[in-house]
């Protein structure tokens, strides 16, 4: 299992010790639309285009649920979380996400100090 966590390469860390908090960052790219002419609209993906950047996201999060698990363990009194941020070809997001990952930054460092 320790080899298996080596082998994986989150796009970044966040971490800060005034607040005792660690994010595992993740971005990915995904498919987010049909090419479709009279379809363009900008961060309005179809509901099923949609699905696609949720999931995405969660596949990440499962990815690194393990590591964020090891950390944790490693450093019981900070909290640990993994961050998965998605953009779609067209540049859509999950904004509900999005303002979660944000807001979760807020929250744990006092305001994003």
């Amino acid at each position: 299992q320790d080899d298996a966590l080596r082998t994986l390469r989150p796009d970044g860390w966040a971490w800060s010790l005034r607040h005792k908090c660690i994010f595992v960052l993740e971005h990915s790219r995904t498919d987010d639309t049909k090419l479709e002419s009279d379809v363009d609209p900008f961060n309005e993906p179809l509901p099923e285009e949609l699905e696609r950047l949720k999931a995405r996201a969660e596949d990440k999060v499962h990815k690194y649920k393990e590591l964020v698990q090891a950390i944790q363990r490693r450093y019981p009194e900070y909290t640990v979380q993994c961050m998965a941020f998605v953009v779609g070809a067209k540049l859509s997001f999950e904004e509900e996400r999005w303002r979660k990952n944000l807001g979760m930054f807020e929250e744990r460092t006092s305001r994003g100090e």
